[in-house]
């Protein structure tokens, strides 16, 4: 529940801020949330990673009650060290960005850093003491007051960028507040140094790696606002945001493949798991891809109708990174699976070259693409790394094939050169060109007739269940 009310609830804020807003304002907000986040990973020195951990391994209340009131204490204390470092370079960064709209929200930085800090820290102490419903409530809380707020601020009090400032603010403050009260353990305000200590010395290693993941999924961000402005951030935004949400959903996926691969690893069964994981990759291949490929076909009337006419701009590279989430998913399946078959230490490896080459190709092509040259580093970082993540599997013993996700995309690319050379206009041609990739997965074992008699077995299954269910009402 909670996962999914801040991929809805959060689209919903975002078409109303979009829709009532110049895109450089909202380009602005962005950059400042983006800031604000960057300052809360480095200065977060593991313990969202490894706070879960440590409260999962002990039952002892007196150590857990310790443990959350030590956390809390040093994260305050860190959060308000790196707001100073931020207030300190205020002037750098308006000279940076070159933005007069951020000369005020820079104010709100401090205040944004300690609400997302503590609310990320307060979540990650729930899922170590097991309280999951609060969790989901508590998302499910927070999403939900800012959207209603963003409603409020901007739609009816019109108060433009600053509204979002405050529905971000207002609703982050209460999911801490109540994340807080929910802690099912004893708060003692007391700091052990000793438990603190080892905590932070196992999650710096984690958090190596995901600041690299930070700075790979948002300093294109950083880049396009310091050469381009807001406005553009605005357009990269809009083109982001649905593959950003369907990445966000695969989570579901993930949290069910992990530990199956783990227990196939575990019993030997090295053949199942490769089973899993190549089928896995190819079903997740085919989804993202049709994606793309209706991003291709239809992107122009998706951008419209959702973001309206002043976000055309985005048209290409939101099918850009429509196939950049194929890439994306499918290394992530990759990824997991290696660090479920017990190799933890490859994916930092991987991360790192991943990073590196999405930096050089954003600093390169930015300049000389915009937001176009963003999207395409996107790819670039997948494309290079891809071929390690099979590599490093098929070393622990699981043979990963990559022509299971590979044979879609290659059907994906002749589609969209053909339509490109037909530039097909009406609904109807353009459906065409999806039931050819289709028909086209079907001919080459994409999709494959055991894929299809599952399918019609699960839907004759849920026809049955509505069918009696709908019986039972009308004997009521």
């Amino acid at each position: 529940m909670g996962s999914l009310s801040i991929i809805a609830f959060g689209f919903l804020s975002m078409l109303l801020a979009v829709r009532h807003l110049p895109a450089e304002d909202y380009g602005a907000f962005v950059l400042l949330q983006v800031v604000a986040g960057f300052l809360v990973e480095i200065s977060a020195l593991g313990l969202t990673l490894s706070v879960p951990k440590f409260l999962a391994d002990t039952e002892d209340r007196t150590i857990q009650s310790e443990l959350v009131s030590s956390v809390i204490i040093f994260r305050i204390v860190t959060i308000a060290g790196i707001s100073l470092v931020a207030v300190a370079a205020r002037n750098t960064l308006l000279s940076l960005f070159d933005a007069t709209l951020l000369l005020d929200l820079l104010l709100f930085i401090p205040v944004l850093v300690l609400t997302q800090g503590l609310a990320k820290l307060l979540r990650s102490i729930l899922q170590g003491l097991f309280a999951f419903k609060m969790v989901g409530a508590t998302d499910f809380i927070s999403s939900l007051l800012n959207f209603v707020l963003v409603l409020f601020f901007v739609l009816l009090a019109h108060q433009s960028v600053l509204g979002l400032v405050y529905a971000k603010v207002i609703s982050m403050g209460v999911s801490c507040v109540l994340a807080y009260l929910a802690i099912p353990v004893s708060k003692k305000w007391a700091l052990n140094r000793a438990l603190l200590t080892r905590v932070i010395r196992f999650g710096l290693p984690l958090q190596v790696n995901y600041i690299l993941t930070f700075i790979f999924l948002r300093v294109d961000t950083l880049i396009i606002g310091a050469l381009m402005g807001p406005a553009e951030i605005a357009y990269y935004e809009v083109a982001r945001k649905i593959p950003e949400n369907l990445t966000m959903a695969y989570e579901a996926f993930r949290v069910v493949f992990y530990p199956f691969i783990a227990r196939f690893a575990a019993n030997g069964e090295s053949d199942k798991a490769a089973s899993f994981i190549n089928h896995s990759a190819r079903w997740i291949s085919l989804i993202t891809i049709f994606g793309a490929l209706i991003a291709f076909l239809f992107g122009h009337e998706i951008i419209v109708l959702l973001f309206t006419e002043q976000y055309l701009p985005s048209v290409p590279a939101f099918i850009l990174l429509m196939a950049s989430l194929n890439l994306t998913l499918i290394d992530y399946t990759l990824g997991y699976s290696l660090v479920a078959v017990g190799d933890s230490s490859k994916p930092m490896i991987i991360n790192t070259l991943h990073t590196t080459t999405n930096l050089v190709g954003n600093l390169l092509l930015i300049p000389a693409l915009g937001i176009i040259g963003a999207a395409i580093s996107s790819i670039l970082g997948f494309v290079v790394t891809n071929p390690l993540n099979v590599w490093f599997l098929r070393r622990r013993g699981i043979p990963a094939d990559a022509m299971f996700y590979v044979k879609p995309i290659l059907i994906f690319v002749a589609c969209a050169l053909l339509a490109a050379v037909l530039m097909p206009t009406l609904f109807l041609e353009k459906l065409l060109f999806a039931g050819l990739f289709l028909l086209g997965c079907l001919l080459l074992s994409v999709i494959v007739p055991a894929d299809l008699m599952l399918l019609a077995r699960e839907t004759g299954a849920v026809l049955a269940r509505k069918t009696r269910r709908g019986a039972a009402r009308v004997e009521v």
